[in-house]
């Protein structure tokens, strides 16, 4: 049966009275108006059909879903409306919602260590449930995920200390641990590569990465600057010319992997995995090939 609703009525289908998400879900009404979906009838209503209402009610609740799932605090204005557009113009479409996630290995902590732990740690297992949820309940909701898991081997750190190791032996061993616990909690639907699977990521990245050169946002790399100091000298006991020359390669290849993955994937989404969560500015210091990117909500622990 066809209605006219508001957008708040239109809202209320699923049950939500919280203002300041109003605000998210009245944004994805409008947008979701001027892409076709319903007929407007004056500046506040719109004429849905039975099926118009349906595709309305699989956006709003997957809206809820995502909130459940993600740091709204971490999701600014921009990636709000580009998230929402893809979501539209994947119902509208028919079409799976394209995300992708990159994890690092678990490294080995403690002063003066560097390489890999044999087994992913706590926190990645977390992520990687946490994740897994998220693409089972939006595939319920109607919402087809098509989600990508990288395992990085490439980027690695304290790299000149690891050749001649035996890190390679140690990276496989994580990697098969990874792999085992997303085959788990994924149920098939999630699939997993190296990032050096990537052509591009392998040749113009490698296992050493590159450094950034003189054109840098200096305004974000600072904030990344300043969020690395507390990981590698409370964690790996480094001095601030070796976090300084690390933050200069990550923000290079960082960088280079956004040009990468713009070009890979287009209209995918970015679920973010490190702890660090400003180095995801690095994806949008080049407003040409920004990657819109949603955070895990804050786990105290990591």
């Amino acid at each position: 049966m066809d209605q006219i609703y508001t957008w708040k009525e239109t809202a209320s289908l699923v049950g939500i009275n919280d203002e300041i998400f109003l605000k998210d879900l009245s944004n994805l009404i409008t947008l979701s108006r001027k892409k076709g979906l319903g007929l407007p009838v004056s500046y506040q209503k719109t004429h849905y059909t039975k099926s118009e209402i349906e595709k309305i009610k699989i956006m709003l609740n997957w809206w809820v879903c995502l909130e459940k799932y993600t740091n709204i605090e971490w999701r600014d204005a921009f990636t709000t409306r580009i998230v929402q557009e893809r979501l539209i113009n994947a119902i509208l479409a028919g079409q799976s919602l394209v995300f992708f996630s990159i994890f690092c290995p678990t490294y080995k902590k403690g002063v003066g260590q560097f390489g890999y732990q044999r087994s992913i740690g706590d926190n990645t297992k977390q992520l990687i449930e946490s994740i897994s949820s998220f693409v089972e309940e939006s595939d319920n909701l109607g919402v087809k995920i098509e989600m990508t898991f990288y395992f990085s081997d490439l980027l690695l750190e304290n790299y000149n200390n690891l050749v001649g190791t035996g890190y390679k032996e140690d990276l496989g061993c994580c990697y098969e641990s990874f792999l085992k616990e997303v085959l788990f909690w994924s149920k098939g639907k999630i699939k997993i590569e190296l990032l050096s699977s990537i052509p591009k990521c392998k040749y113009l990245i490698g296992e050493a990465g590159v450094k950034s050169n003189s054109d840098v946002n200096l305004e974000i790399y600072e904030r990344v600057l300043n969020r690395d100091k507390i990981f590698y000298i409370e964690n790996l006991g480094w001095n601030m010319d070796m976090v300084k020359k690390r933050t200069n390669i990550i923000f290079g290849s960082y960088i280079k992997l956004c040009g990468i993955f713009y070009e890979l994937y287009p209209s995918a989404i970015m679920f973010w995995t490190e702890s660090a969560f400003e180095r995801g500015l690095i994806y949008r210091a080049k407003t040409k090939e920004s990657i819109p990117i949603v955070y895990p909500k804050k786990n105290e622990s990591r």
